[in-house]
């Protein structure tokens, strides 16, 4: 009687592993073989939808990079006003740190509003997009890969942007710090503005955040696969209902 049920139990283990593994294959081959083609949103559905109203909110857009240089600028208006540790006429550190900190919040100011507030990636990828057949597999495939270099290619700039703004502004915080009177306005200005250099660190740019999403949507592509199967006992001879997971690479 115990061998009948062995039997019978370990039938009906083998019968539903292959039950099982059946559509998962065949869906895995599916999704696994062009991953590109079966993200959702698509990379070129991404990219047509972010070009929609660009231009109205590319201001905001660049908010992480003109936050820390409008406060550079502030600090060292402040410094050049209200003098430095020493005698401001005679300390020439002390209005160079104030000229530096307008001149980088100056320059942030015009490269955010000179070339980035024209800088349209998604409208100008979308465009190119538009001219690319997609007829067959290839040209598909082909068109979601162009697709994925625009959102990544605006990702990775929106990263390299980041760190040099860290580091300009951080600099300049660091350096009118450092020439101010203790207990003074300009003191209390320059440290603010060395608080706010870390603004694109704490507030991510809206390209890159495109970018780690679609990775995200990419990714659960391979998610794990969990499903239900009696398993051996360690215990014992006899098999136990159990959840297996599988995890596809």
């Amino acid at each position: 009687m115990t061998n009948i049920k062995m039997k019978f139990k370990i039938g009906l283990f083998l019968t539903l592993s292959m039950s099982m593994s059946v559509p998962v294959s065949q869906s895995a081959e599916a999704n696994f073989e062009y991953p590109e083609l079966s993200v959702v949103p698509l990379a070129s559905e991404r990219v047509d939808a972010e070009a929609m109203g660009e231009r109205d909110r590319a201001l905001q857009t660049q908010l992480p990079y003109l936050v820390p240089a409008s406060a550079s600028f502030l600090a060292g208006a402040v410094l050049l006003a209200t003098g430095t540790k020493s005698d401001f006429n005679h300390d020439e550190s002390g209005k160079a740190a104030a000229w530096v900190g307008m001149g980088v919040g100056a320059a942030w100011w015009g490269l955010t509003l000179g070339v980035l507030n024209h800088l349209d990636p998604y409208s100008q990828g979308s465009g190119t997009l538009s001219k690319l057949p997609a007829k067959n597999q290839r040209e598909k495939l082909a068109r979601e890969r162009r697709a994925e270099e625009v959102i990544f290619q605006a990702g990775g700039l929106s990263r390299k942007l980041r760190w040099i703004s860290i580091a300009t502004n951080l600099f300049a915080s660091a350096f009118m710090v450092g020439s101010s009177k203790d207990n003074n306005a300009s003191r209390y200005v320059a440290t603010a503005s060395l608080v706010a250099a870390f603004t694109p660190l704490l507030f991510a740019h809206h390209w890159d955040t495109v970018e780690c999403q679609q990775r995200d949507y990419k990714r659960r592509i391979y998610a794990p696969v969990l499903g239900a199967a009696l398993l051996p006992n360690p215990r014992g001879s006899e098999f136990s209902p159990g959840l297996t997971l599988a995890l596809q690479f």
